[in-house]
């Protein structure tokens, strides 16, 4: 019984990390893609749109802030993490190809 409890803790834990963290984004700037009453604010004009439109693979913010980790917007950005190795921006439109681009945006 323990052990499933213990269990049901991690994969608790675990959802509630994975729910706060926004694929695309670095961590410094994981707070600014925080939900405020169930809207997010595109970053450069202010404009808000539901919550649920942050990486739904259509471009709802005219800066692209809203797609970034998806290739939706031709002017995207996207925070390549690249473990084990340098860390860089890259543009939206070279994700998922699982190579942190020659492109980069730093």
């Amino acid at each position: 019984m323990l052990k499933c409890l213990s269990l049901v803790v991690v994969l608790g834990l675990t959802r509630k990390f994975l729910a706060d963290y926004i694929k695309g984004v670095s961590k410094e700037m994981q707070n600014l893609y925080q939900s405020t009453n169930g809207k997010f604010k595109c970053l450069n004009d202010g404009k808000e749109v539901p919550y649920v439109y942050v990486n739904d693979d259509y471009c709802d913010c005219s800066d692209g802030s809203d797609e970034p980790g998806t290739s939706a917007c031709n002017n995207g950005i996207f925070w390549c993490q690249n473990t084990g190795h340098r860390q860089k921006r890259i543009l939206s439109m070279d994700v998922g190809d699982k190579i942190c681009s020659k492109l980069s945006t730093n």
